[in-house]
């Protein structure tokens, strides 16, 4: 958790189209400040990985011999960062569970779905 002290070396975020790209490792965590606007009511933020994963996918499928449908994979890229972002949140009123346990967890979960063969 920062402190006050910390606050001003916090990278700030534009509200409207403040965008970052950083690459944490298990567990690890990155802290933003976005300055929200008097009159804001609400606000939406998404995380988006699925380009990296869908890089895999594809690369998964050219390594089995099998044809890489582009919408497919990028289908599926979605679909296990959705995944992967829902156990990220479960997790944090689970936090006896370590990285290692979440993604064997993962691995049982979504494995046999990307090594299954249309």
């Amino acid at each position: 958790q920062a402190t006050p002290a910390q606050w001003s070396s916090i990278p700030v975020l534009d509200y409207f189209n403040g965008q970052v790209s950083v690459e944490l490792p298990p567990g690890g965590f990155a802290y933003y400040r976005i300055p929200v606007p008097a009159d804001a009511t609400r606000m939406r933020w998404s995380s988006v990985h699925s380009f990296e994963v869908r890089q895999h996918v594809e690369q998964g499928a050219r390594e089995a011999g099998d044809p890489v449908d582009p919408e497919v994979a990028e289908a599926v890229a979605h679909a296990v960062n959705g995944a992967l972002e829902a156990l990220a949140r479960w997790w944090a009123s689970h936090p006896h569970l370590t990285p290692d346990e979440l993604a064997d967890l993962v691995v049982d979960l979504v494995g046999p779905g990307l090594l299954a063969r249309p």
